[in-house]
Formats: structure tokens, C-alpha cells, sequence
């Protein structure tokens, strides 16, 4: 097996079409067939079958993607560790992170560890919480901020409590919000279950939808302009900045309704001298009680 022959695999396994794979790692696709045929007889197995709508991976070919994810995060790995012998004090460290705590909380903290340590560079990638723990257990990420109480073995520190409000652009109360039209936003599987949990332990029937979008702060956006209401988590400050009218949302026990946001990372594996530091600036600058 040659190095380029697990990133073959991988990217297959991503992208199950030998058209696109090929375009992406700039080799012909006779090529890459022949790789993959020069894999499966190494193996005595074969890896994939072709179909209309592609290649599918047998579960022997599925067993040898996963591997070839393993080799490629170890290189990966390895590579940084020795790099970081070369450049004290320079690096690049990979963090991942909500969509909205990307735009509303994460440039602040990145400029505040940059106007200390300028050398430093980020490598950022935005998923819905739920799939950002896993990019840590498997390396993918040095530290992670996550929505909600994702359970697993990682470090994690309290960083964010947001309250939830109904925004809109003109006072509403709380009995006339089934007959208004809601703005929805599509949120991650955590401050989802919180938002449905207290909509269902308040009213007896479903919200009407008046618009769906992809993320909090364009649901924000348009109850500004009085298209309707939007359910949101956000701080006191931010709330005050929209300029909105809101109600605060209570639980079943008439305390605010809240969404805590964590930074995660595996303090199991071995990092970086940069990295560490950066942990640490975290904890030390934005952990809460």
C-alpha cells in the first residue's frame, strides 16, 4: 500500500464517485482504478462494486476506509508533533464550533489569544454540536465548543449560559404564540429538545410555521422586520443590541429556560506545547461556575 492509496480510500468513502475523487486528487481516473485494483489484489478482497450511482463499498472496502481514517489522522498527527520541535512558539490549532458560537462569541476569544500570541494560526470547522464531540475523540479537532451536556470521555469547561426569548418586533404574550407565525430554525439536536420540551409543557398544539431558515440569527433577522416570532438563545447583552422586544422563557419550574455552551478537548492525547497553552487560556479566561 502506498501513502496516497489510504487517501484514495478515504476520499472514496466520502464521496462514493471515482469522477469526482479523481478530479479532487488531480489523477485520471484510469489511475485510480488501477489503484484500487491494485489494492484489492494485494488484499484478496474486493473493496468496491460499482453501480449507477457510483461505487459501493463491500464491508470488507468499509473496514479498510476506516483504517485508511486511522492512518491518515496518525500521520497527521505525528506530522504536527514534529513540526512543533522546529517552530517553538508558532502552530496551528484546530478548534470546531457551533454555527452561531462561531459568529457571536468565537472571534473574540481567537483575538484575544492572537493579540498574545501572534504566531498562533486557526484551523476552524462549524457542525451542529452533536457532531463536534466526535471530531475530538477521533483527533480531527484539539478542542471543540459544544452546545449542551454531550456525555463521552473528554475534558470539558463551562464557557456560555444563554437564556431563551420569543423575539419579535412588537410585544406578544406568552398565550398568543401558537397563533403567530414562528420563525424556525434549524438548531442542534440539544437546544432542540429544550425548545420543543417547553413548547410542549406550555401548549396543547403544534406552533404555526411561518418561515423556516437555516440558523438562529436569520430567524432573528427576519422577526425583526415583523415577519413573525423566533424561539433563540442568547445573552443578555446581545438581546439588548438587537433592539428587539422579547419574553423570556420559563421551565416547568418557573426558572429561565437555559442553553450552556462547553469547550471540550481529550486530555488523554498528546499535544502540541501551542495547543496546551491555548487550552489553557481558555479555561483560565472563560470558564464559569
Amino acid at each position: 500500500m502506498r501513502d496516497t492509496d489510504w487517501i484514495i480510500l478515504d476520499e472514496l468513502y466520502k464521496n462514493p464517485n471515482i469522477t469526482k475523487v479523481a478530479a479532487k486528487l488531480y489523477i485520471t481516473q484510469p489511475t485510480l482504478t488501477k489503484r484500487l485494483q491494485a489494492m484489492e489484489e494485494e488484499f484478496q478482497v474486493r473493496i468496491v462494486n460499482r453501480s449507477t450511482k457510483g461505487v459501493e463499498f463491500t464491508p470488507e472496502g468499509e473496514f479498510l476506509a476506516g483504517r485508511a481514517r486511522i492512518f491518515l489522522s496518525f500521520m497527521k498527527e505525528t506530522v504536527r508533533g514534529v513540526d512543533a520541535f522546529k517552530t517553538s512558539g508558532c502552530g496551528t490549532v484546530r478548534l470546531a464550533s457551533s454555527f452561531t458560537f462561531s459568529r457571536r462569541q468565537l472571534a473574540e476569544i481567537l483575538m484575544a489569544y492572537k493579540s498574545e500570541h501572534p504566531n498562533i494560526s486557526f484551523e476552524i470547522q462549524n457542525l451542529r454540536s452533536h457532531e463536534l464531540t466526535r471530531l475530538v475523540e477521533e483527533g480531527e479537532a484539539d478542542g471543540a465548543f459544544v452546545r449542551g451536556n454531550y456525555e463521552g470521555g473528554i475534558n470539558r469547561c463551562l464557557v456560555l449560559r444563554e437564556q431563551a426569548y420569543a423575539i419579535s418586533k412588537i410585544p406578544i404574550a406568552l398565550e398568543e404564540l401558537p397563533d403567530l407565525p414562528m420563525l424556525h430554525c434549524r438548531l442542534s439536536n440539544y437546544s432542540r429538545r429544550l425548545l420543543d420540551s417547553w413548547w410542549q409543557h406550555n401548549f396543547n398544539r403544534p406552533p404555526s410555521i411561518g418561515a423556516t431558515a437555516e440558523d438562529a440569527d436569520t430567524c432573528c433577522q427576519l422577526a425583526c422586520k415583523g415577519l413573525g416570532y423566533t424561539l433563540s438563545f442568547m445573552t443578555e447583552e446581545q438581546l439588548k443590541n438587537l433592539g428587539v422586544h422579547s419574553l423570556l422563557l420559563k421551565d416547568g419550574e418557573g426558572m429561565p429556560l437555559v442553553r450552556e455552551t462547553w469547550f471540550v478537548y481529550d486530555g488523554r492525547r498528546a499535544k502540541p506545547d501551542y495547543v496546551t497553552a491555548f487550552i489553557g487560556f481558555v479555561e483560565e479566561r472563560y470558564s464559569i461556575q
